[in-house]
């Protein structure tokens, strides 16, 4: 017979145990700033949480269970779908123990993303969150930056490859180089003067291989087909147009937008490493132009020769 003392000794270890697990849902959280972004209707409608290991048997009914102290009327669904012959590898990595369920549902955006913090509040302060490994507030996906240049309405194909959502996360970087294998770049387009790439062991215009790297002149890059390092401009603009695609200054009020143009502040952007190998009087230098770039640093290049 268990005795009084042990029975209240287990139940305080339970009660802590518990409490412990509570608390470490909750500590997980930025709950001031949740609570501030809830206001400013910064929460989505869904609240996330993952199922522990142990009881991935029963994941589904802890779900429901989450989804009943939540309150929220929706069922609860994976986030990641059955996977079907990669299900196995899913499970492995965790993928089925992720779950959420829609809480915020006033029209009004804003009281959706306060009904969100609500109901995850429930949650933290409800006393069974056995199986829950954590659980967390969807934030609400938003666009922070668009530049202000203003032949962007004409970039229309940047929407396919979700360019305005890649720009909250990276702008570019000066420290990628693209090497642009093409007809050249015109250096005097007034949407090209940020990103242009720089040969610093090189003295411009002197007639010197000063870095000795085999090439004279190649300030910015080299025209291989014309065997020249002082004019980088072939007999076309398709060279300028891939260069201002990929580095086009942006936020600079003018012209297009770059995708990896930077946010308009000095070496914000990749630079644009020039090579011709369509050229004036030749066609010619591509293999050479290949490994120029990668002697020089290039870690991309651009070859739009179709």
């Amino acid at each position: 017979m268990v005795s009084l003392h042990a029975a209240l000794v287990a139940l305080a270890l339970t009660t802590s145990a518990d409490a412990a697990r509570n608390r470490r849902l909750q500590d997980n959280l930025d709950v001031p700033k949740l609570y501030e972004d809830a206001e400013e209707g910064k929460l989505s409608s869904r609240v996330l949480f993952k199922i522990d290991e142990a009881h991935r048997g029963d994941a589904a009914a802890v779900a429901d269970k989450v989804a009943s102290i939540l309150e929220c009327d929706a069922a609860p669904a994976r986030v990641f779908r059955e996977g079907g012959k990669f299900e196995a590898a899913h499970k492995a990595a965790g993928l089925d123990l992720h779950y959420q369920v829609s809480c915020g549902k006033d029209a009004d955006h804003t009281a959706a993303s306060k009904e969100t913090f609500a109901a995850l509040m429930k949650f933290l302060d409800s006393d069974d969150h056995d199986g829950v490994a954590l659980v967390e507030a969807e934030y609400d996906e938003s666009l922070s930056w668009t530049p202000d240049d203003p032949s962007l309405g004409t970039q229309t194909h940047y929407d396919a490859i979700g360019m305005a959502a890649a720009w909250d996360v990276t702008k570019g970087s000066a420290d990628v180089v693209v090497q642009v294998l093409d007809t050249g770049i015109d250096m005097s387009h007034p949407d090209l003067q940020m990103n242009i790439w720089r040969n610093e062991g090189e003295i411009c215009g002197d007639g010197v291989d000063n870095d000795g790297n085999g090439y004279v002149d190649d300030c910015h890059g080299y025209n291989h087909a014309d065997d020249t390092g002082t004019d980088l401009l072939g007999n076309h603009w398709h060279g300028s147009h891939c260069g201002g695609t990929i580095a086009a200054d942006n936020n600079n009020g003018l012209g297009v937008a770059g995708v990896a143009g930077g946010d308009g502040s000095a070496d914000s952007g990749v630079k644009l490493m020039i090579s011709v190998g369509f050229g004036k009087t030749a066609v010619d230098g591509f293999a050479e132009a290949l490994v120029y770039g990668a002697d020089m640093g290039a870690q991309i290049s651009s070859n739009s020769w179709g």
